[in-house]
């Protein structure tokens, strides 16, 4: 497992990074999308990175950050031959440039890790860079659902609620780390926002992403839209058959089980902890 590298070089282009996201909050403002206390909440809430690992919590805590950082170095290194093997389906040799310099234990990051080396934030030095690309993409979707309020809401002080997302803890720890929890997030939200506002485009784009991140979240994105689509959509307003609006009530449970039988085995690693959790109690 790699160090947090801590050296004034490194400290100096991880600053550049957060400069990168400061450039991009200060446009935002300046477009009238946020006011001056919003603009102050998102600088503070992109400052986090520097006292995450190592300071508020110990580097081992989120030990796969090592993982994500070696995979996305290598990608940003190949990057564009990479994307070429990719288009052009030569995936045996993509497959390859992980296996070869990393071995098989970097094999589930490598395509969450291309996401993130994806991320328009130039340099990719230490865990605590990559942590700056999760503030990134986490506050452009925070931007884009300010938009879409402004755009399409004539109070134009209804997003102030927004910023309370901000002060989760979870979500201050998770996009203060280089993991690919602040994706998932993200592109989760954008899914169920496609399916609720009807964007077909921005869906595809969505759930082609999260599928990469974690596949097994497209059941249930599954079992919400087809049940969405089938409640709101169709079956108020009698658009389809009654073979049809039973094909999809099949479709629903079929769903269900199938996510169920997917996930039984971690409900019952839930299950263990929990049962942990409560016999400690007991004994104090």
């Amino acid at each position: 497992m790699l160090e947090l590298n801590t050296s004034q070089i490194s400290l100096f282009f991880d600053f550049i990074n957060f400069l990168i996201i400061f450039l991009f909050i200060f446009i935002i403002f300046k477009n009238n999308l946020i006011n001056k206390l919003g603009f102050l909440i998102l600088i503070l809430f992109s400052l986090t990175p520097f006292f995450g690992n190592d300071i508020i919590w110990d580097y081992s805590v989120f030990p796969d950050q090592s993982k994500y950082l070696i995979n996305s170095k290598l990608i940003r290194e190949n990057y564009f031959s990479i994307i070429s093997e990719i288009f052009f389906g030569k995936w045996e040799i993509f497959h390859s440039r992980f296996q070869v310099a990393l071995g098989d234990q970097f094999i589930p990051t490598r395509y969450a890790s291309l996401i993130i080396a994806s991320t328009p934030i130039p340099f990719i030095e230490t865990v605590r860079s990559l942590s700056f690309f999760s503030k990134f993409i986490f506050i452009a979707w925070f931007t884009y659902l300010i938009f879409y309020q402004r755009k399409h809401h004539e109070n134009k002080n209804e997003n102030y609620y927004y910023y309370l997302l901000l002060l989760s803890p979870s979500i201050l720890m998770y996009t203060s780390v280089g993991l690919k929890e602040a994706y998932i997030f993200v592109f989760f939200h954008l899914c169920m926002f496609s399916v609720l506002y009807r964007k077909l485009f921005l869906f595809l784009i969505s759930i082609g992403i999260l599928s990469l991140l974690r596949y097994e979240m497209i059941f249930l994105i599954g079992v919400f839209s087809i049940f969405y689509i089938f409640i709101f959509y169709y079956y108020p307003e009698e658009k389809v058959s009654k073979k049809i609006q039973n094909l999809l009530k099949g479709l629903i449970i079929l769903s269900i089980l199938f996510f169920l039988i997917i996930f039984i085995n971690d409900l019952f690693f839930l299950k263990e902890y929990l049962n942990l959790f409560i016999e400690t109690i007991n004994k104090m």
